[in-house]
């Protein structure tokens, strides 16, 4: 394991006062946590965090900055994570919201940007539709803490996909930088017919629209708006696999929007 000092940064930000940065580093590590954090840098407290996953650990600090500065180089390049939380029914955390990450994505550029509400408001606030249209525009995963309605056809298919446990596997999921595989122990691997590695079956991509229709340009954009759109459930998927799933499952997402780029070139032609 690397030392303490080159671990990889998630910054944890509260935009509520309901819910502190601390309460969600907790929930992050389920209180596996040292109960004092050392300071780093310019007014960053940081906790050191074990990440231990059947596939590989690493050693991760999570940190909260107190105030929007211009950290140390030296800092800002162990940046590969962030999570904001926001009060969905209180526009004005919104756009507290909107100003963090605008700062760290000039400051981190993180490959993980996850956005945390307590539930989506049933009236007042900040709309599903337009939640959903900023993560997009933004590269973001937006994660339920406390959800009012479960889908569980989604939860069967997906996995958990709220609250800390979805947190976690998001980050789980990263690429750390200095990440240790484990051993695994050597046993043959193969593909059946129907997709499956050594018991592990790849889940079928419910691609939009009609594939075999191409003829309209209109339905093809539409279609590659659609497959973009879902391009975080199809993470949250990948994330559930093995390494062999996931390069197969990777495969057929690559695949769907070769198809949806050959329709729009084939429309865009006629």
């Amino acid at each position: 394991m690397s030392n303490a000092e080159d671990y990889p940064s998630v910054l944890v930000v509260s935009c509520t006062s309901s819910k502190s940065a601390e309460d969600l580093i907790r929930g992050i590590a389920l209180n596996d946590l040292p109960w004092e954090p050392e300071l780093l840098d310019k007014d960053i407290e940081a906790y050191s965090w074990h990440v231990d996953t059947k596939y590989y650990s690493a050693g991760v600090k999570l940190c909260t900055p107190k105030h929007r500065t211009v950290p140390s180089r030296e800092f800002a390049e162990t940046v590969e994570a962030v999570v904001l939380h926001f009060d969905a029914k209180d526009r004005d955390t919104f756009s507290l919201l909107k100003t963090w990450l605008r700062t760290f994505d000039d400051l981190y550029s993180p490959s993980v940007k996850l956005l945390t509400c307590d539930s989506y408001p049933e009236k007042e606030g900040v709309t599903k539709d337009e939640l959903d249209r900023f993560t997009i525009e933004n590269d973001c995963e937006l994660i339920q803490l406390v959800p009012t309605e479960v889908d569980e056809d989604e939860e069967a298919e997906f996995g958990s996909i709220h609250g800390f446990p979805r947190v976690r596997s998001a980050l789980h999921a990263h690429n750390w930088s200095n990440l240790k595989m484990k051993q695994m122990p050597k046993r043959r691997n193969f593909c059946d017919d129907d997709g499956s590695h050594d018991g592990e079956t790849v889940p079928e991509l419910q691609a939009p629209g009609n594939q075999e229709d191409t003829s309209s340009t209109a339905d093809a954009e539409d279609n590659f708006s659609q497959l973009f759109s879902r391009l975080h459930e199809y993470r949250m998927t990948a994330s559930t696999l093995g390494p062999d799933g996931r390069r197969d499952f990777a495969e057929k997402v690559a695949k769907e929007f070769l198809k949806a780029l050959d329709s729009d070139s084939d429309g865009a032609s006629e």
